[in-house]
């Protein structure tokens, strides 16, 4: 059959165009997503398109009509996001058209003339057809090529080189003595006091009192190794630089299955692992390098949506009305994960537990008390979306009474003193446009983003070990030599800035990072 034929008479546009946004955002996030989270998207998508168009082949009684009305619809119906986003707080003549009502209306105005035009009409439809299938397989092919070539250039090979495991010698626990419970807490993007007092205009230092009263080391010039949570994890989880990435991955890729399989696949549990501890891993419940993992004893998590589902939620004429369900789910996985510290810390030992918790970075969903929040920003993609300072002190200040009761809780509940690192993957970036574009390399972004919350609980003269300015890297190294006698010397304190464009190129910041604002 002749393609322009073809073309004419198959309807196949409606179902091309309900896949577009899923495979548009996978290739557009392909380096942090699994392809297994667009399959239930999609199938639903799918179902939805038969469904649409069955009911309107019924109702209208003519195949093209009923698939350029679906169509229609759909492409109304994923614009939504995208169209918001354009014209948010957009004003005319006293009129925010960026409000969802609206957009919701403007773009069911739309919808009403463009389908009462379609019924109308005594055309064939034979063209307008053939140009929404030649639409809809161009618009599916520039994604799929782009998500083929990802493929294709990503190196097959994702071994990669960790520290070896080394002997123990005498350390500061003795052979009868029970091991320590670990606790390693990541509060994703928590600032240094240093940049929430000149940036964000909030003084801390309440809470990091409170630390210090409790026997925990607050290091005050602590910074991160790197700018952005995959890289400042694969690192602090081998306990070395990942710099060898630059040469393994490329410069010019985004590829991050290797930097996730060190996650995943660490240094500090293969040690732990070969003494005798359990592995407890809290899921970050959205971001997929720590939604869980499978060398972990046992996997907690929280919540239902996954970040993948949570972006394309975003970009529908839907979202208006689940977004408090959304905001439900997202307050979820924060307070589970809090909620399971605290019942691990009854568990027998030994056991290392890791978590990855998606605070105070947002979505911005807990006001200073735990509170829900009024119009909460809970983008996880698009904008800047450090520059909502108010949000994230106020979640700074939730976070803070989260872990002082967690800090109580643990402290009670441990008979043996537990060793507990809190500490921030990164900082926050709201000045300038983020981590994009390295023309934006300003001296005060780079220390906000690298300067970082860094907080330790050492027990048996551990803290005294412990110095202002040590970097996440140096943690366990100093952890493993102390407590269990290994061979692992300290690191210099370096910091690395890299953009999302370009992750693996790697920028020496170590000497501004360290320079007071």
């Amino acid at each position: 059959m002749d393609v322009t034929i073809a073309m004419k008479k198959c309807i196949i546009h409606p179902y091309l165009f309900a896949v577009f946004p899923i495979v548009f955002l996978l290739a557009h996030n392909i380096e942090q997503t699994f392809f297994s989270n667009i399959i239930v998207p999609a199938l639903f998508a799918v179902f939805i398109t038969v469904f649409i168009f069955v009911i309107l082949r019924f109702s209208v009684g003519d195949n093209k009509k009923a698939g350029l009305i679906t169509s229609l619809f759909l492409i109304l119906f994923f614009s939504f996001g995208h169209i918001r986003r354009l014209v948010e707080d957009f004003v005319i003549g006293g009129l925010d058209i960026g409000r969802d009502r609206h957009i919701l209306l403007f773009s069911a105005a739309i919808f009403v003339l463009a389908t009462y035009w379609i019924l109308q009409t005594k055309k064939k439809l034979h063209n307008l057809t053939t140009v929404a299938n030649v639409m809809a397989v161009t618009l599916v092919i520039i994604p799929l090529v782009s998500i083929g070539m990802y493929e294709f250039k990503r190196s097959p090979e994702t071994e990669f080189p960790s520290e070896n495991l080394v002997s123990d010698s005498d350390g500061a626990l003795k052979k009868h003595e029970a091991l320590p419970n670990i606790y390693y807490i990541i509060l994703d993007g928590y600032a240094a006091q240093s940049t929430l007092k000149e940036i964000y205009n909030y003084d801390n230092a309440a809470f990091l009192q409170f630390l210090a009263e409790r026997g925990f080391f607050v290091a005050d010039e602590s910074r991160s190794n790197y700018t952005q949570t995959f890289l400042s994890l694969s690192s602090s989880l081998n306990i070395r630089y990942i710099n060898d990435l630059t040469e393994k991955v490329g410069m010019d890729l985004q590829n991050r299955a290797i930097p996730y399989q060190m996650i995943e696949d660490n240094t500090i549990w293969r040690f732990l692992n070969s003494r005798g501890y359990r592995f407890i891993h809290i899921s970050s419940g959205s971001t997929e390098m720590t939604d869980k993992n499978g060398n972990a004893d046992i996997n907690f998590k929280g919540g239902k949506l996954d970040e993948f589902s949570l972006t394309l939620l975003e970009t529908t004429a839907l979202y208006p009305f689940i977004r408090h369900s959304v905001e439900a789910d997202a307050r979820e996985r924060v307070l589970y994960s809090f909620d399971s510290l605290a019942r691990i810390s009854r568990l027998s030992g030994p056991r290392f537990t890791f978590a990855h918790i998606l605070v105070p970075h947002s979505p911005y969903v807990f006001g200073p008390n735990g509170e829900k929040v009024e119009n909460p920003k809970l983008q996880l993609s698009g904008d800047n979306y450090w520059k909502f300072k108010e949000h994230y002190v106020n979640q700074v200040i939730f976070t803070n009474k989260k872990i002082m009761a967690l800090v109580e809780a643990i402290l009670k509940t441990e008979k043996n003193p537990p060793i507990i690192i809190l500490q921030g993957d990164h900082g926050p970036a709201s000045e300038g446009e983020g981590t994009k574009g390295l023309s934006l390399l300003k001296h005060i972004l780079v220390k906000e983003r690298m300067k970082i919350f860094n907080a330790y609980y050492l027990p048996v003269d551990g803290n005294k070990l412990l110095y202002k300015s040590i970097t996440p890297v140096n943690s366990f190294r100093l952890i493993f030599s102390h407590y269990f006698g290994a061979d692992y010397p300290l690191l210099e304190d370096e910091s690395y800035f890299s953009t999302e464009e370009e992750p693996y190129t790697f920028i020496n910041v170590t000497d501004i990072a360290r320079e007071d604002y």
